[in-house]
């Protein structure tokens, strides 16, 4: 048996394979994005697969996803009746400043969102532009910008759904310049929910260790809204100086500075104005 990770460019999925898969955009521990084609509405769709490595593989025969090992049988089940639960969830959310699902089926023994397709650049890619110009984001637009994934997470999180991997990879700009909040994968439905199989069976750490909030390094189980709102004000941070907070510590320094409650510095140390 042949172990593979991503689907092949051409491949076909969902009711009446509707949607055919064009590219791989991006890879993380708990899914895959792919660049996807909706053939019915002659549209361009992004696709993500969910897939928790940890706990899963791909079987390169029959392209399925399966457990990596018998023990694992019931935490993958369980897994993913919860991401599919979740996932049912987000499709639910219209909002201008979040990235809309559009469809979710499971295929393959895995899940799939179907979202809206954004021709704009992502956050990090007008950070790291910036970075190359030697010239800071102006605080206005950065402004502006904070207060449109505000008003996205306030919405969110009335409708009980807690982010949970807000980095500037993960806001992207459509056409009309706003920007948006994406990949919405292991976003958690339920503010007093419990967490997914996935992380409390496997450890795993969920979200970014550069970005999260104390409480998310410390347990991720307990995490509420306040988590997302600390890391919008690290990615404005960001946006402001050009630097995250701490942005030469390791992981292992990040959890100690959360169990120490140390403050993140001030941004005016970076920039005075």
């Amino acid at each position: 048996m042949q172990l593979v990770a991503a689907l092949p460019p051409g491949t076909f999925l969902g009711e009446k394979q509707k949607y055919r898969i064009l590219g791989v955009c991006g890879q993380g521990g708990f899914g895959i994005t792919y660049a996807g084609w909706d053939i019915s509405l002659e549209r361009n769709v992004a696709i993500k697969e969910c897939f928790p490595q940890e706990i899963c593989v791909r079987d390169g025969d029959t392209a399925a996803i399966m457990p990596r090992t018998p023990a694992l049988q019931d935490a993958y089940l369980m897994a993913m009746a919860d991401l599919q639960k979740e996932a049912r969830l987000l499709a639910k959310l219209n909002h201008p400043n979040i990235v809309q699902v559009h469809d979710v089926f499971a295929a393959n023994g895995s899940l799939f969102c179907v979202m809206h397709w954004l021709e704009g650049d992502t956050l990090r890619d007008r950070l790291d532009a910036a970075e190359a110009a030697d010239a800071p984001t102006a605080a206005e637009q950065a402004e502006a910008w904070l207060r449109q994934l505000l008003d996205a997470l306030g919405y969110m999180h009335a409708q009980g759904i807690i982010h949970r991997d807000i980095k500037p990879e993960n806001i992207m700009f459509g056409a009309d310049g706003k920007a948006k909040l994406a990949d919405l994968g292991i976003a958690r439905g339920g503010i007093a929910g419990t967490e997914t199989t996935t992380v409390t069976q496997t450890g795993m750490m969920i979200g970014t260790p550069a970005y999260m909030a104390p409480e998310q390094m410390l347990d991720a189980h307990k995490v509420d809204t306040r988590a997302d709102i600390y890391s919008l004000g690290v990615v404005f941070f960001e946006m402001l100086t050009g630097e995250r907070p701490n942005k030469d510590d390791t992981v292992v320094q990040l959890m100690a500075r959360a169990v120490k409650g140390e403050p993140l510095p001030d941004v005016r140390t970076l920039r005075p104005e």
